[in-house]
């Protein structure tokens, strides 16, 4: 609808350095948080991807795991290929 508003992305990748430190970063198969207003069972969040064989970037699209009642976070896991 239009009515969602991100305001906070809660996620630490385990192993690895992150490109930026401070910014929130993930692994492939981990559950991140974001946190906002409006936020429903409809939504989808999407991942940039990257085609490792051609280069190809493009964007995946998931559900949420699971939604808070009011609204206010969602959770998510990180598909594979996410970049």
């Amino acid at each position: 609808s239009g009515a969602t508003s991100l305001s906070g992305i809660t996620a630490t990748a385990p192993s690895g350095t992150p490109a930026r430190a401070g910014v929130p970063s993930a692994n492939v198969g981990q559950v991140i948080t974001l946190t906002g207003t409006g936020f429903t069972d409809a939504d989808r969040v999407g991942f940039a991807t990257v085609d490792y064989f051609t280069g190809e970037i493009a964007t995946l699209f998931v559900s949420p795991d699971s939604v808070a009642g009011d609204g206010t976070s969602l959770t998510v896991t990180v598909p594979d290929g996410a970049a």
